[in-house]
């Protein structure tokens, strides 16, 4: 049996408001949860100073230069753009993507639900 007082646009706010208590907390999980990549896809190392760092194989100026000669700087540009792209997808990244995405997935159900909820007619 529906409530008596329940309107579409208190449903809406309900429902933004868990998207955005259940996004918030799967993305603390995620953040706490997820474990920080390690160096074992490295191409190479480079010493500085006395320290080792490993360089990857998206850092490797090798590759973006044979990618650049195939298909020019606008191929180099697309491929950086792919790879921060699906960085995003990965360990704590993914953290900071699904508080994002809850947030803002919840202002609009809060807009929408704020524009139900005006007397146009009045």
């Amino acid at each position: 049996m529906p409530l008596k007082h329940s309107t579409p646009a208190s449903r809406l706010y309900l429902a933004g408001a868990i998207i955005l208590i259940g996004g918030l907390v799967a993305a603390a999980l995620v953040y706490f949860l997820a474990a920080n990549p390690a160096d074992t896809n490295a191409a190479g190392y480079n010493i500085v100073g006395g320290n080792t760092y490993a360089l990857t194989l998206a850092e490797s100026t090798r590759e973006l230069q044979e990618v650049e000669r195939l298909g020019g700087q606008s191929a180099v540009l697309v491929l950086e753009f792919h790879r921060r792209f699906l960085s995003l997808w990965h360990g704590r990244r993914l953290a900071y993507t699904l508080a994002l995405l809850s947030a803002a997935v919840a202002l609009l159900c809060f807009h929408i639900a704020g524009l139900m909820g005006e007397d146009v007619g009045d």
